[in-house]
């Protein structure tokens, strides 16, 4: 999912933000996306990264500010890369 920046609430948007939102965007369908795939479900990921299922939602759901580190451990505990 990619801002539509022809959209004039994004007008005064500064060019760093709009690419965090948009990144974190795609990290966000990124991790979505694998779960999917290895079929397991967002509680079950909660357990797995040691996180309560609400966190996870918010990840999912919201522009959050991923770390390297919560990447680095996502990609660990789903063993595929989130960032290309």
């Amino acid at each position: 999912m990619i801002i539509n920046t022809e959209n004039k609430l994004f007008d005064d948007l500064a060019p760093e933000i709009e690419k965090f939102v948009n990144r974190s965007v795609e990290i966000s369908d990124r991790i979505e996306e694998i779960l999917k795939s290895k079929n397991i479900s967002q509680r079950e990921f909660a357990d797995m990264i040691g996180k309560s299922e609400s966190e996870i939602r918010k990840w999912l759901c919201v522009t959050h500010n991923f770390t390297i580190k919560s990447i680095a451990k996502i990609e660990t505990v789903l063993k595929e890369d989130v960032l290309n």
